[in-house]
């Protein structure tokens, strides 16, 4: 029978391992293994962008999955984030991440951001995607106006104000505007 002793050390989870052998019935030789570490520890997920934007904002949120003791698995999953904002939607996000490392320590997490509107936010991306500055100015006014109707609580002049618009955008779309960016205009300004 060879002796062994062992020493773990719970708080860096690394194990010293000493074997006695004999060689001769006087005799001993001793060798040691130190080192060895056992990986308790889940993966790291770093998500990396804002919580918030706006729909004139371009989103990039990057996500990475580590592990630096073991390693990763295969089947990590990290979902990202990034283009203009507004093709994303307004509302609120859920990015998902999960991992497990060649320990077997699984990790998952999620990371939520949000896209808003205001009509400041929404009169930003007109003067984007509309060609002609003139149109765009026009266009602004009227979101100026519905704004200020709405911050004095006058919900009609809002309403009014916000269609004008629509029928602008509508009356410009193939001129000024694309096809696709009316939409999202409209889409948005509906939303408001």
């Amino acid at each position: 029978m060879v002796p062994s002793i062992s020493r773990f050390d719970k708080t860096t989870s690394a194990c010293d391992s000493s074997v006695a052998r004999s060689t001769s019935l006087r005799s001993w030789a001793v060798a040691t293994i130190t080192g060895i570490s056992i990986d308790k520890s889940a993966p790291t997920i770093t998500f990396t962008g804002a919580t918030t934007y706006t729909i004139d904002q371009n989103v990039s949120i990057t996500c990475v999955v580590s592990d630096a003791l073991s390693g990763l698995a295969g089947g990590s999953t990290c979902e990202t984030a990034s283009g203009p904002a507004y093709l994303l939607g307004v509302g609120t996000h859920t990015l998902h991440a999960s991992g497990i490392d060649l320990a077997g320590n699984p990790a998952s997490a999620t990371f939520t951001y949000t896209i808003a509107s205001t009509e400041d936010t929404l009169c930003a991306l007109t003067k984007i995607l509309v060609t002609k500055e003139g149109t765009a100015k026009s266009l602004c006014a009227k979101l100026d106006a519905a704004a200020a109707s709405g911050a004095r609580g006058n919900t009609t002049d809002h309403a009014n104000q916000l269609s004008a618009y629509r029928n602008e955008v509508e009356a410009q779309r193939g001129k000024t505007i694309s096809d696709a960016d009316a939409d999202a205009l409209i889409a948005l300004a509906d939303l408001l």
